[in-house]
């Protein structure tokens, strides 16, 4: 069983990386959230990392993404 992390989903906003983090810890997945402190910083920092990565374990990647993607689609809702 793999503990590699790999990203799932990228924000330019601090909140909803949050919001969508603890939506996969609530539905059994170990996320975490990268490079927030660093995009918050503003320019040239934040800049230069891109975006809030939300990421997890490369064994649970696809069961988060299948999450995600029925937020995004609204089959959640």
């Amino acid at each position: 069983m793999s503990r590699d992390l790999v990203p799932v989903a990228q924000f330019s906003d601090w909140g909803e990386a949050h919001i969508a983090c603890g939506f996969l810890k609530t539905n059994g997945i170990a996320a975490v959230i990268h490079d927030a402190n660093l995009v918050s910083m503003g320019l040239p920092v934040g800049q230069g990392v891109g975006s809030i990565k939300v990421m997890v374990p490369a064994d649970e990647a696809r069961q988060a993404l299948l999450l995600l993607q029925d937020v995004a689609s609204g089959a959640l809702a």
